[in-house]
Formats: C-alpha cells, sequence, structure tokens
C-alpha cells in the first residue's frame, strides 16, 4: 500500500527581518503578531506536532529512517 500524499510543504527561506512600514501598518490596523511553532521532519515543515510524528512512524513502519 503506498503512502498517502501529504499536504505539508517543504519549509521556505527565512522571512526577511520586519520594516517599519510593517510595524507601523500593524499598529495602525490593531493587528497583533503571534508566533507559532513549526516542526521540521526530513524535507517538510509541520505546525502540528502531531502530523509530524505520524509522518514519522509511517516512515519508520515502512523502513524509511
Amino acid at each position: 500500500m503506498e503512502n498517502p500524499k501529504m499536504t505539508a510543504k517543504p519549509p521556505k527561506a527565512k522571512a526577511k527581518t520586519r520594516s517599519k512600514t510593517t510595524e507601523n501598518e500593524l499598529s495602525k490596523y490593531g493587528i497583533s503578531r503571534v508566533s507559532t511553532d513549526h516542526f521540521h521532519y526530513g524535507e517538510y515543515k509541520y505546525t502540528d506536532l502531531k502530523d509530524a510524528v505520524a509522518q514519522a512512524k509511517r516512515d519508520l513502519r515502512a523502513g524509511m529512517t
């Protein structure tokens, strides 16, 4: 049986530093910035730990690690 296709995407390049304009816009419009955790497994990045662990377990069962 084949593994289902994953919807996670490979990690992107690091974000550029925040500009003064961006900070001013956040303040002007009352927008807040929230940091999130990312979990890297293989070439993919997950925002939910359970998804990363599930893929690692599938790979382990398939003998891919």
